[in-house]
């Protein structure tokens, strides 16, 4: 059994401060800072450039990182950077920046465009630059992971580059840096760890490391995120959920992911659904569908939320999931104008995606729309 650990991690409250150690080990001068307005408006670009400039002599910042970042961003971004490489690239943000930063270091010593590579399992010929992974949320865990998922703006569709070139070299986890966060932001990028923990248990491959991994994941989160979403400071719990973030990440880099991710990148591509909002939608019925597949698997996922009932039912932790996703005040479909005839096509996208293919039971698209039909008429 295989099992990929990926960047070199520092952990913990204030863990930033090792960002200019990490830079003098790999003699970084020149470094580019990728991270999107709301960092630059939040002061987090600000503290990462007074750390970097204790070592390097020039510190750039691409600032134009978009949700669900775009080919078109990505590809413009590399072509600046192009000829005068910068030593390395600190992507600083949530998921979005951390996929740019992925993306724009692939290109960056690759000749050709992101489709020349996506969706193609380690297709990228050359090897990259060095790469520091700076999450902001605890939602992603892609600081963790051989993915890069962009937007093909072309295609209205979500892309991936994958494998041995594209992960991060070093990853600074601070969950000081979420401190503040609002409650919208922390609970839909909580339920987005949540259900990478969650889905790469309930995989067509796990493995008993994942499996390990996974449901300790789902412990951290499902205890902590409440409390992060009505105590936006409580360190302690935003340490929880980061951390079970970091392992979820972990984890579905070796067992993969299924028809929740699925579902949420036509969300995000077409709809402009946030992707961790999206996978809260999603994730109890697609549950639900799996129970008679995955009965006790999904049993094992309650006991881990810390449920403790004898003979717990997987249709009971099913329930329990609908309710923290309403207790955390996750929107529903109709609140970004989808309509009820838009599932017929969502539901054909989906069945184009690899987490279509990766889940461990594939629905037909009647099936489907089933599934569809009970997110969108849920509250």
């Amino acid at each position: 059994m295989g099992f990929k650990v990926l960047p070199k991690v520092c952990w913990g409250p204030g863990s930033l401060n090792q960002l200019p150690e990490i830079l003098k080990q790999i003699q970084a001068k020149y470094i580019l800072i990728v991270t999107d307005q709301g960092i630059v408006k939040a002061k987090i670009a600000e503290k990462v450039i007074s750390a970097a400039r204790e070592v390097c002599d020039n510190c750039e910042i691409f600032d134009k990182v978009e949700p669900d970042p775009e080919d078109t961003t990505i590809a413009a971004c590399a072509e600046i950077y192009k000829e005068k490489k910068p030593d390395a690239i600190v992507a600083v943000g949530g998921g979005s920046c951390m996929d740019f930063g992925k993306a724009v270091n692939v290109l960056l010593y690759n000749p050709g465009t992101i489709q020349d590579y996506k969706n193609q399992w380690d297709a990228i010929p050359n090897p990259v630059g060095t790469l520091i992974c700076i999450p902001t949320t605890a939602g992603t865990g892609s600081e963790m992971t051989d993915f890069s998922v962009v937007t093909d703006t072309a295609a209205r569709q979500k892309v991936s580059l994958i494998g041995k070139r594209v992960h991060a070299t070093h990853a600074i986890v601070d969950p000081e840096l979420t401190l503040g966060l609002p409650a919208g932001l922390t609970a839909a990028t909580g339920m987005d760890a949540l259900t990478h923990a969650i889905e790469c248990y309930i995989s067509k491959a796990p493995n008993d490391l994942s499996d390990m991994l996974a449901l300790k994941a789902v412990s951290l989160i499902s205890k902590s995120l409440p409390v992060c979403v009505k105590e936006p400071e409580n360190l302690k719990a935003r340490s929880d959920v980061m951390m079970g973030s970091m392992l979820a990440g972990c984890a579905f880099a070796n067992a993969l992911l299924g028809l929740v991710h699925g579902i949420a990148h036509p969300l995000g591509a077409v709809w402009h659904v946030p992707h961790g909002t999206a996978n809260a939608m999603g994730l109890p019925y697609v549950l639900e569908y799996e129970i008679p597949y995955e009965e006790a698997r999904i049993q094992n996922v309650g006991y881990a939320m810390g449920m403790k009932k004898e003979n717990l039912s997987a249709i009971e932790v099913v329930q329990e999931i609908k309710k923290l996703k309403e207790d955390l005040n996750i929107p529903a479909m109709k609140d970004y104008g989808i309509k009820e005839e838009d599932l017929d096509r969502l539901a054909e996208l989906a069945m184009q995606e690899m987490g279509y293919e990766c889940n461990p039971i594939q629905p037909s698209k009647e099936e489907l729309l089933g599934i569809l039909k009970k997110m969108y008429f849920s509250m």
